[in-house]
């Protein structure tokens, strides 16, 4: 801008603001009618220049050494990224961890194992009298001394005339009734295979017989003892059904059935594969039926209907809507998991089974042709 105010636009000098017209004749004059002040620009210049330098350097000192820009590092890195470098030493430890999972599998799959002989035991001939019963169990699985617990184990409460001390069947451990556990006789037979000692039938006759008897002798007692009394009627009357057992135990029972059922249970591409076969030999037996059909009312035989014959189609078609679709979901079957994608050989098994489906249809079922049009043809 002019000191007049006026804005002027060019090639102008800095210095006297002439119009040069072009950057050559800009420079031209520059060099020649202001040396004295080109001289001043430079010396500017170059104190800039080392004041620019000299932050720079302090600014790189206050750094970590590994941070720290060199003219060395700079001029080597291009050589160094590109490098092949070669592997260092590795170890691995596949070994030492199948070693350890090893003990520790044994070690569970043991206690576990325990826990089923005992309770097979405990299923063997069971006396139907709650005492014999009681002495059936300790005989079998030793129970710990009630001296020796004094508070709970899992809850660490005292136990008191309200809170009885209970014994786990498969253990022997001590526990109050709030922190028991109880497995049906049912189940327990189930996870044996083992037969029971005596009907269940019998037992309940035998609680109903014990809770007449209790309640006649609760009449004429304190009141201790018959809370005393209370508490040990109803607890022979949860345990009758059911097998009392500590958390510990329970778990190991647990975790062993949901492992049966895991390896038990299909994985789900074989549970659909095993659908799309049944559909695809269901569509074999119709197809056949159907081109019977057609053959006949062809050859003008009454032994089958045209309705008959496209009720058959239907069926057909129908199927092969039902392959079709379930071969693409077979297709598209854990592509949504980021996490584990199929790949490999399992996603080139769902493309294959895709394909396989496709042919079939066009092959079978895509080119079945109305009963009516061979008619047609027949009768021109």
């Amino acid at each position: 801008m002019a000191e007049g105010g006026e804005i002027i636009e060019g090639f102008l000098c800095p210095i006297c603001k002439a119009d040069l017209g072009s950057p050559k004749s800009l420079e031209t004059h520059f060099q020649e009618e202001h040396t004295e002040d080109q001289d001043v620009i430079k010396s500017i210049k170059g104190l800039l220049g080392k004041a620019k330098k000299r932050i720079l350097k302090l600014e790189d000192e206050d750094l970590p050494a590994d941070f720290r820009t060199t003219a060395h590092l700079q001029d080597s890195f291009e050589v160094l990224l590109y490098e092949p470098q070669e592997i260092g030493a590795f170890r691995s430890h596949s070994e030492y961890f199948r070693i350890f999972r090893g003990s520790r599998l044994e070690r569970y799959a043991a206690e576990t194992n325990k826990l089923l002989i005992r309770l097979d035991k405990l299923l063997r001939d069971v006396p139907a009298d709650p005492v014999k019963r009681k002495l059936h169990e300790q005989a079998i699985v030793p129970w710990i001394d009630d001296r020796d617990v004094k508070l709970c184990p899992s809850c660490a409460k005292s136990f008191h005339v309200a809170r009885r001390k209970h014994h786990c069947r498969l253990c022997g451990a001590i526990m109050c009734n709030e922190c028991s556990h109880f497995l049906e006789l049912g189940v327990a037979k189930k996870m044996t295979g083992s037969g029971f000692g005596h009907d269940l039938s019998c037992t309940s006759f035998n609680v109903d017989k014990q809770k007449n008897t209790n309640s006649g002798a609760l009449e004429h007692s304190s009141s201790v003892a018959s809370l005393s009394s209370v508490k040990s009627f109803m607890d022979n009357m949860t345990g009758e059904q059911n097998l009392r057992l500590c958390v510990h135990c329970k778990q190991l029972l647990e975790a062993r059935e949901k492992l049966k059922e895991n390896r038990s249970q299909k994985p789900i591409i074989s549970q659909f594969y095993e659908r799309l076969a049944s559909y695809i030999k269901e569509a074999d037996e119709m197809a056949e039926v159907y081109f019977k059909m057609c053959e006949s009312l062809q050859c003008g035989e009454t032994a089958h209907t045209p309705e008959e014959a496209h009720i058959l189609r239907g069926k057909l078609l129908k199927l092969a809507e039902n392959i079709d679709s379930l071969s693409k979901k077979i297709t598209i079957l854990g592509t949504k998991d980021v996490e584990n994608p199929p790949k490999g050989k399992s996603l080139q098994l769902q493309n294959m089974i895709r394909v396989a489906s496709v042919a079939y249809l066009k092959e079978k079922l895509l080119g079945l042709s109305s009963p009516t049009e061979g008619q047609r043809i027949n009768n021109r």
